[in-house]
């Protein structure tokens, strides 16, 4: 393999970002929208990192901009639009790799280069850390206003071609370039293995994280590995959070009962549609077991609460949608998905789960019905109700995710042909059913881990990790050992 093989993003315009002042770090603190995990993951990482590490806050580096095609298949719109990136080149030193992530489905921030199992890892290799933000998060939008119509411009196909062409910007292309997934992402891991997939020669090496790479309209097994969890919890937490989910739809469903039920959690809005509510009360426990990690460990804290038999199941269930610290709301619960401010019906660059929405509901499904049976989640809760959430959001009539198209060109879990690609994916995670569950060649591998859930690996190391994730960070090293020492000098 010759170096030009080799990989990824801007040395020159990284090297300038040197003579530019650190910016004043400005956190993404606004309320994100009650099913936006991801952004409210990121947001308490952060937060947790920089009560850690304040002084972090006073290196951040500067934002940094890239000319992007709006469109990369059609050569007669020229039309470009500036895509931001950031750059950690601390501890960089000349024919380092560059780590490059993999913006994820929110705003990117100046924090992200300068914490993470990446930027643990750049003074071993002498590495530097390069984000660049997806397309229409963040600042980084094609459009004016996210319309139905304009959202056409995101999609996977267009998001790979931007990291490409990101790529062959670069001034110089004789260092190996790893490809990483940003922490509390679900899509952005599956990204960097579709991108090593599609872009062989671009890039060195990919660390995919428990990302879920099979498009699928119904996602049960998500709800499976849910209750899986819990019990592991302990059994009486499964227990008693099945039956807060019964007691709670029976007085949903019964008008006698439901100003009862709305004064019981608190909610913004009147019950208008059981099967959306049932589908809100259920995000807590979902939450707490998706990014069950250190330091905190949200699924104790929201078995503590499910658990205290001082209450019914249905008041502790309500208990845990009003408690933050496992994903519930610091106020009132928000019903309403539709309008406000964050509201998916509004059409503002500003609003994040809009776009994930739509690339939900074009390309992946992921929609977490109810399994027929031992479900957690309310058996309500099934695909045509996300569905018909689909076309009232964006108008059109019989939308349905073409996950048969998604699954053919980037190969699903089960045929993808990248190589040098390693993937932690822990047991626990509700994702990981979708990501790859076996080696599927030498070069193609899942890590597994125990004890945590959705990208924990990712985090910057903590006292309060579990073994099995201290594994997996000692296994991700010695993969890029074997790369960098291989591939390195050649």
């Amino acid at each position: 393999m010759t170096k030009a093989l080799l990989v990824l993003v801007v040395v020159a315009l990284v090297l300038c970002s040197a003579l530019v002042p650190a910016q004043a770090l400005k956190l993404d603190d606004g309320e994100p929208h009650p099913l936006d995990w991801s952004r409210r993951h990121r947001q308490q990482v952060l937060s947790e990192h920089l009560r850690r590490h304040p002084a972090i806050a006073e290196v951040a580096p500067p934002t940094q901009h890239f000319t992007q095609n709006v469109d990369h298949f059609d050569f007669m719109n020229t039309k470009t639009f500036q895509q931001r990136y950031f750059v950690n080149a601390a501890h960089h030193k000349p024919g380092g790799p560059v780590f490059f992530m993999l913006g994820q489905e929110g705003p990117s921030n100046p924090l992200d280069v300068m914490v993470g199992l990446q930027s643990e890892l750049a003074p071993r290799y002498g590495a530097m850390v390069v984000e660049l933000e997806h397309r229409y998060y963040g600042e980084s939008s094609p459009v004016p206003d996210l319309s139905t119509d304009n959202m056409r411009y995101l999609s996977t196909d267009q998001a790979l071609m931007d990291f490409a062409n990101f790529r062959l910007s670069s001034a110089s292309r004789q260092t190996p370039r790893i490809l990483t997934g940003s922490c509390g992402a679900v899509r952005m891991p599956v990204t960097s293995t579709w991108l090593k997939e599609k872009y062989p020669q671009l890039f060195t090496a990919a660390v995919g994280g428990s990302s879920p790479l099979l498009a699928n309209l119904e996602y049960y097994e998500y709800d499976q590995t849910v209750a899986y969890s819990l019990n592991i919890s302990s059994p009486e937490c499964l227990r008693r959070a099945q039956e807060g989910t019964s007691q709670v739809q029976a007085m949903a469903q019964d008008p006698s009962q439901v100003a009862n039920v709305q004064k019981l959690f608190n909610t913004c809005t009147p019950i208008q549609d059981v099967t959306n509510f049932m589908n809100q009360v259920y995000n807590p426990i979902a939450y707490s077991t998706q990014y069950n990690e250190s330091p905190d460990y949200p699924r104790n804290r929201l078995c503590e609460i499910l658990t205290n038999k001082s209450v019914s199941a249905a008041q502790a269930l309500a208990n845990a949608n009003l408690d933050p610290s496992v994903g519930g709301s610091s106020g009132c619960l928000q019903l309403d998905m539709l309008h406000g401010s964050d509201g998916l019906l509004n059409t503002s660059n500003s609003v994040n789960y809009r776009k994930w929405f739509w690339q939900k509901c074009t390309q992946f499904g992921y929609f977490k019905v109810a399994p027929k049976e031992n479900n957690v989640v309310s058996s309500l809760v099934q695909l045509p109700y996300f569905l018909q959430g689909c076309q009232e959001v964006f108008g059109i009539n019989g939308m349905s995710p073409d996950i048969y198209r998604t699954n053919n060109i980037y190969g699903g879990n089960t045929t993808v042909q990248a190589r040098n690609v390693i993937a932690p994916n822990g047991f626990e995670d509700p994702w990981h059913t979708l990501s790859m569950t076996h080696i599927l060649s030498p070069s193609l591998s899942p890590i597994y881990y125990s004890g945590a859930g959705h990208c924990a690996p990712y985090l910057s190391p903590h006292p309060n990790d579990t073994p099995s994730v201290k594994e997996a960070r000692r296994l991700v090293r010695s993969f890029l050992d074997y790369i960098l020492h291989y591939y390195g000098d050649e």
